[in-house]
């Protein structure tokens, strides 16, 4: 701040990011771990359970199974849960899914009409002060849009 006349009234730091050697989510499970991800973040402050249902089109309960499977509080935040969590969710949700498209007659593996949809994530979707999880602040009108011109909601 002594380099400018008047100083400002903030303090910065240089950092350097350092890539990691290995990637921490598999390519493969990049777009159902984000579409997971962008219907917990729609609505702000919400818990997993009830965001999730909204965000997922389940019920409280069932989103409150599988949670509990993936050994999460269904009380938590979305905010509050690390990568090794978020990959949890993201096989029991696909258990889930597996058993919902069975029952329904459509195909397990998520091709044709009952495949995920998820756009591409751009660098305005991710907030490094939070550690990476989607922002919550001001992105929820935009994932809601996204999700529904996909026909996810």
């Amino acid at each position: 701040p002594s380099a400018f006349r008047p100083p400002p009234k903030v303090h910065s730091t240089v950092i350097e990011l350092v890539p990691r050697g290995e990637a921490l989510v598999a390519e493969s499970d990049v777009e159902e771990l984000f579409k997971l991800a962008r219907s917990a973040f729609l609505g702000r402050r919400k818990q997993l359970h009830n965001s999730l249902s909204n965000g997922l089109g389940m019920t409280t309960d069932e989103v409150k199974e599988f949670t509990a499977a993936a050994g999460i509080d269904s009380e938590r935040r979305p905010a509050t849960l690390g990568i090794e969590e978020w990959l949890s969710l993201l096989r029991e949700w696909r258990v889930i899914q597996g058993l919902r498209h069975s029952r329904e007659g459509g195909n397990p593996e998520g091709t044709g009409s009952s495949a995920i949809v998820a756009r591409p994530l751009c660098p305005s979707d991710i907030s490094p002060v939070n550690g990476g999880n989607l922002d919550r602040q001001g992105r929820s009108a935009g994932v809601r849009r996204d999700l529904n011109e996909d026909g996810l909601l």
